[in-house]
């Protein structure tokens, strides 16, 4: 019988393993200050209410944790985080370039650029003097496709990065809903919005830039999704740090008295603007899920005194308003034939009383309220930190 030949196993040479690098524990977390996750500074929208459910820096007095004042002592402000991602969406008609349009021109008065993507060719020039921007000073670029918007993204922020001063400056794509894929396949537009965002991400951060995109609610037809549905899918509200929806049309009035010929009073009942309900749906930086009335006037944007009006008076302990007396009428000069004041014809050119309940109170008429905060700023600056405390504590006025 021949012998059976033994199984020879082949020798394998272990490879020697590389020691791990040992991290240095002085550098913290891999290098710590590569990071940009604290919001080391803010810009305002123009309306303080905005600011206020958008976030700001908080402190601890004596186990209380409390807003900081805005006394100018501190560079961080309320408002809108530098080096951060922001989505504004809503429908037509709810005030989103407004509100672009009046944060452009807070960040030209803090010394800042501003860069605005253009898909759809509605800017008025003439609107944007109103709220005081300077239209000659924005770098304009109009594309209708989604990847060269993103390169003309990434181009500005590469130039941004080695600059000196590092002073904020503002990108915006107003909007992302009306532009598309240069594919043409299904779920393309998705893919496009998603590599774009994951290239820029990081370089908003070390630019020191606001990147603002806008985009449109989309119909749905699930009655159980809460979030407000916007074309291609998911990937802005994913990399957005604050995401804000503005939802509504409610129609407000403005009316005034005029005094005409034979001491007759006019009313002006002409629609003055809408108040759409501005809803902070996600905060990186701040609790989310605030709410607030954001008046948008047709003739100067955003009405930054009747929206701090609207959130305080919810709080009766805070503003109350009340009919003037016949004393009031009597004292402004307004008699009737028997010589006794008339009330409707006061109500009509002033207006109701409206009572700050600060220490100490103050009262103006309501046709008199803007042009008393511009006398008295410290009551202005009573309102704002009154507001910011209701915010950071949670205030609904919406579902007050």
């Amino acid at each position: 019988m021949a012998k059976k030949k033994k199984k020879t196993r082949k020798k394998t040479t272990t490879k020697k393993r590389t020691p791990r690098k040992k991290v240095d524990e002085s550098l913290g977390l891999l290098g710590t200050s590569k990071l940009h996750s604290p919001v080391r500074e803010r810009i305002s929208c123009g309306c303080a209410v905005l600011d206020a459910i958008m976030g700001g820096p908080v402190v601890t007095v004596d186990g209380v944790t409390q807003p900081v004042p805005s006394d100018g002592t501190l560079k961080t402000e309320w408002g809108v985080p530098v080096g951060r991602i922001m989505e504004v969406v809503g429908g037509y008609g709810t005030g989103k370039s407004t509100f672009l349009e009046k944060l452009a021109t807070q960040v030209q008065q803090a010394g800042g650029d501003v860069f605005m993507g253009i898909t759809e060719a509605t800017l008025d020039p003439e609107r944007m003097v109103r709220q005081g921007c300077d239209p000659e000073r924005i770098h304009y670029e109009e594309f209708e496709f989604i990847e060269p918007g993103f390169e003309w993204v990434q181009r500005v922020l590469n130039s941004r990065i080695d600059r000196k001063g590092k002073t904020p400056f503002l990108v915006t794509w107003d909007t992302v809903g009306a532009s598309h894929s240069q594919d043409e396949r299904p779920g393309s537009g998705s893919r496009a919005v998603r590599e774009g965002l994951r290239k820029i991400t990081n370089l908003v951060a070390r630019a020191n830039a606001i990147m603002v995109f806008v985009n449109q609610t989309s119909a749905t037809f699930d009655r159980f999704e809460t979030e407000p549905a916007t074309p291609f899918g998911q990937g802005i509200r994913f990399h957005a740090s604050i995401r804000i929806e503005f939802r509504g049309q409610k129609k407000f009035k403005e009316i005034e008295g005029v005094q005409a010929s034979g001491g007759i009073f006019a009313e002006s009942k002409a629609v003055y603007g809408i108040e759409p309900v501005a809803s902070c749906r996600k905060n990186k930086t701040f609790p989310p899920f605030r709410r607030c009335r954001m008046p948008v006037t047709f003739h100067g944007g955003l009405d930054d005194d009747f929206g701090l009006y609207l959130y305080l008076s919810q709080r009766k302990s805070l503003i109350s308003t009340t009919t003037p007396t016949g004393d009031d009428a009597i004292r402004q000069g307004f008699l009737d034939a028997r010589g006794q004041g008339d009330v409707a014809r006061l109500v009509r050119a002033k207006g109701n009383v409206i009572t700050f309940w600060m220490d100490p109170p103050a009262a103006c008429y309501w046709n008199e309220y803007r042009a008393f905060l511009q006398q008295a700023p410290q009551v202005r600056e009573w309102m704002v930190n009154e507001c910011r405390k209701l915010a950071y504590n949670g205030f609904d006025p919406i579902a007050s």
